[in-house]
């Protein structure tokens, strides 16, 4: 996750940040105004009157003029909006022609837009393939403003689909072309991003510090103290991530120095802010309090009522710092009354959300549980609320709807997480596990439920626990869901101090087939009771699963391309398994069924879903697997949707499904590290055996080496009820976007198929199998593990069966040919899952060699 950060972090201008900032994308002027004349809940209808207007009255076919411009522009947006975008896109394409026809700059810009939009509606690399044909177009025309302005765009979809290598390279043609404009803004903004690049994907310090350098001396040059301070500010984030904690002040002041200098009150209440940021950052709380109280002097002065309120949230996080928490709960009640009176006078209700949330959490800290319990309900609910009016606006965003809902549930996790530990506290337990489900997994539910309903936008409501529990009964399962709690809230805490606040109890329910849910509490505390807190070190849990990783010969990497490797084997048992046994599994281990073959799902939170839970050693050297049959899934929500997707493939199916099996392609060449130079994957005999072997079970003809290419393989998907990938894999844990699998180049295609191109499928198949590397990873978010799995599921897929590290070729083609073997003999997914691990294990007893696969979803 340190590239993500630290671009959060950077002091670029809001224009560079669409990808990440929730931007609404160009509108034409009189489809704004009324817009926001109807009001975000009157949407659906409001277009579809204009569709109605449009088709009533269409455009000429020979309009020649701005009007016609616009009136193209707002139907087509609306046509966006009801889910017809390839209408949208012509309607765009003509406004397109017209613009440029009459020579009107602004509205060509504005269509482009718009069709990039409407293009990665369908998958963000059409919409970046649209903006790299315009490109070609622009420079052949010699326009040199036009190109900036598409280079710009197509930095916003690399920047959307994390596509780090493509940046690097845009940059490179970018920063040359705004020096012949003579934009040093723009040079000196798209020089901080370059930097970035540096810093945290290419991994080369000196190199961005040289850029910025480059950056700060241009604006000097241009005597524009905005840009120095910004310069200034992102020159202080890279030192302070390196640990230069008195550069870091520096700088800060240096910038503050300026902008008092300058007399911009708006720069000083903004650098002053993270000046006492910065203080915190170094646990010099008060220093950090006297500067909040200079700002709410100077914002009081100026009456800005919004740095008022932001000034006070600061002063009462402060404070929280201090462990003073009467003085944090009153700065917070006056920040909130300042956010509702702005909210009531139409200011975004962002603040006020937050302002209950950290209300919640000082309640909590002081013990109050009813004033907790109804301030972060407050939260719950406008979080809600917001979450809502993305899904039903989803056709106004360049995002997709998907991203929107990813980062937005990211940002606040913490309200469900402090909600469930006060319920808990005031012995709400099974209300407690009904929040635990309305806090996780809702993007990924969303995309399942497209999949078994025609709405456009299914509105998925979380389960209560009457329908948990006829979920554990309907499954024959027994359902173990974890949450964690941590002593502070995980993201302001990470975004402020840059490190990561701790894990101070598990909470785990038990929800039987009978129905009876029991809930047991871990205290984590002795993990770190005797741990320097300050250091931004990751937290002893996290720390616990990377060792257990590292144990298991498992690299840890933020991009990696992993390949089926045979290893040497482990000959003594791994103390970190058993100490996760100890935490996660001794606590319920009465409440798990006796019998061997009787299911037991696991649903995992944050880093608990890296967890290999078929390795989890007890004391009597007896491994999880052998007690229990095992699954594991985002949500238990999530369990009923892919129940009723299996069934509705069950029903739906009128022609012959056949499996499709590959197995050892001809591989791509990959660089295996930023900047370096590209070389061939290696080849995969094992897996090549094992496709060969499969397919005999599954009578069918497998595509080995040649055949395997990305264009024949994804050809075959939609009749295919089966599909199994026995190939490399390309590991993503930064953005997880470019989580890819491996195939054979050719007919246009780069051999590499990621899981943006995956998501937007639309699949048959009751089971894929992703015999590769870390296919089970990506990053980690508030909605799960962003990568191929989650992929794979969005593309209505049932049942996955992924892999938790670098799985060696020998023991993993034996082990997926006996999970097809019992497949075969009648034995559903879960139990010939876990009779291949034993058969695998007796042959490799290393749980490197049969562990690393699990089964996500369904069992039959």
């Amino acid at each position: 996750m340190k590239a993500f950060n630290i671009m959060l972090s950077l002091d670029f201008p809001r224009r560079t940040l669409p990808a990440i900032a929730l931007s609404l994308c160009l509108l034409s002027p009189w489809v704004t105004r009324s817009v926001e004349a109807q009001g975000a809940e009157e949407l659906g209808p409001y277009y579809q009157s204009v569709v109605d207007n449009y088709e009533a009255n269409p455009v000429p076919a020979d309009a020649q003029d701005w009007q016609a411009v616009d009136n193209l522009n707002g139907a087509a947006i609306a046509y966006r909006y009801l889910g017809d975008s390839e209408t949208a896109w012509d309607l765009h394409q003509r406004a397109l022609t017209i613009a440029r026809a009459i020579g009107d700059r602004n509205r060509e810009i504005g269509t482009l837009q718009n069709l990039g939009n409407t293009a990665s509606q369908l998958g963000d690399d059409q919409g970046i393939a649209f903006y790299q044909s315009q490109l070609a177009y622009v420079r052949q025309q010699g326009d040199l403003e036009l190109e900036a302005q598409i280079l710009q765009f197509l930095s916003f979809g690399y920047l959307t689909i994390g596509d780090n290598a493509a940046l690097v390279d845009l940059y490179d043609a970018y920063i040359p072309v705004l020096k012949q404009l003579e934009s040093w803004d723009e040079v000196v903004y798209t020089l901080l991003g370059q930097s970035t690049l540096y810093y945290s994907y290419l991994s080369e310090p000196d190199t961005a510090f040289a850029l910025l350098d480059e950056a700060l001396t241009i604006a000097q040059q241009q005597n524009a103290p905005n840009l120095i301070q910004s310069v200034l500010v992102n020159q202080a984030v890279l030192h302070r991530i390196e640990g230069n904690t008195g550069k870091l002040i520096q700088l800060y002041q240096q910038a503050l120095e300026l902008a008092i200098q300058s007399g911009d009150d708006s720069d000083q209440l903004r650098l002053r802010q993270q000046l006492a940021h910065a203080y915190e950052g170094q646990d010099r709380i008060p220093e950090s309090i006297a500067l909040l109280e200079t700002n709410l002097i100077l914002a009081r002065q100026q009456g800005d009522r919004h740095w008022v309120a932001w000034t006070m949230d600061d002063l009462s996080f402060a404070y929280r710092q201090l462990e003073a928490y009467e003085q944090a709960l009153n700065w917070q009640q006056q920040a909130l009354a300042q956010h509702r009176q702005l909210s009531a006078q139409g200011a975004s209700n962002f603040n006020e959300i937050n302002a209950y949330n950290n209300l919640g959490w000082i309640y909590l800290a002081l013990g109050d549980w009813p004033q907790a319990e109804q301030a972060l309900r407050q939260a719950i609910q406008g979080y809600e609320a917001t979450s809502r009016d993305l899904q039903e606006n989803q056709g106004l965003f360049g995002q997709s709807n998907d991203d929107l809902q990813v980062n937005f549930q990211e940002g606040y996790v913490d309200a469900y997480q402090a909600l469930q530990e006060v319920l808990v506290a005031q012995g709400n337990v099974e209300e407690a596990l009904e929040v635990a489900e309305q806090g996780r997994a809702r993007s990924i539910v969303n995309l399942l439920a497209l999949k078994t309903t025609s709405e456009r936008t299914p509105q998925v409501t979380p389960p209560d626990i009457t329908q948990m529990q006829a979920i554990a009964r309907s499954h024959n399962t027994t359902l173990v869901e974890y949450t964690i709690l941590y002593d502070k809230p995980r993201r302001t805490f990470h975004n402020r101090f840059n490190r990561r606040p701790w894990e101070k109890a598990l909470l785990i329910w038990v929800v039987q087939p009978t129905g009876e849910v029991t809930l047991r509490q871990v205290d984590l505390r002795p993990l770190w009771q005797q741990r320097d807190r300050s250091l931004p070190l990751d937290t002893p849990l996290i720390t616990l699963i990377k060792q257990s990783r590292e144990a298991l010969g498992i690299a840890e990497r933020g991009i990696t391309v992993v390949s089926r490797v045979d290893t040497p084997s482990l000959d003594a048992p791994i103390p970190q398994l058993q100490r996760l046994h100890q935490l996660l599994i001794d606590p319920i281990a009465d409440l798990l069924p006796t019998d061997p073959t009787a299911r037991v799902t696991f649903i995992p939170q944050d880093v608990l879903f890296f967890t290999p839970f078929a390795a989890l050693e007890d004391e009597a050297g007896t491994f999880l697997i052998e007690r229990h049959t095992i699954l594991s899934a985002p949500s238990i929500q999530f369990l009923a949707l892919t129940q009723a997707r299996k069934q509705q493939l069950e029903t739906q199916s009128t022609t012959a499904k056949t499996a499709v099996v590959v197995g050892n392609p001809i591989m791509p060449a990959i660089a295996a590290e930023p900047n370096g130079p590209l070389q061939p994957l290696p080849p995969l005999p094992g897996a090549e055996r094992e496709a060969e072997a499969i397919a005999r079970l599954l009578n069918t003809d497998p595509l080995i080496g040649g055949e395997a290419t990305e264009v024949a393989v994804v050809e075959k998907f939609p009749d295919a009820n089966i599909i199994h990938l026995a190939t490399h894999g390309l590991l993503d844990d930064i953005y997880g976007f470019q989580s890819a699998l491996a195939f054979t180049p050719g007919g246009g295609e780069d051999g590499l198929l990621k899981t943006r191109e995956i998501i937007n499928f639309d699949l048959q198949a009751e089971l894929v199998v992703l015999s590769a590397c870390d296919t089970g990873r990506g990053r980690l978010t508030g909605d799960g593990v962003i990568g191929l799995s989650r992929a794979f599921i969005g593309a209505g897929v049932p049942s996955i069966v992924v892999s938790l590290w670098v799985v060696p070729d020998a023991p993993t083609a034996e082990l997926m040919t006996e999970f097809y073997e019992q497949l075969a003999q009648g034995q559903d997914k879960a139990q010939s899952l876990r009779l291949a691990m034993l058969k695998t294990m007796a042959e490799y007893p290393d749980p490197r060699n049969w562990a690393a696969f699990t089964l996500i979803g369904e069992a039959e």
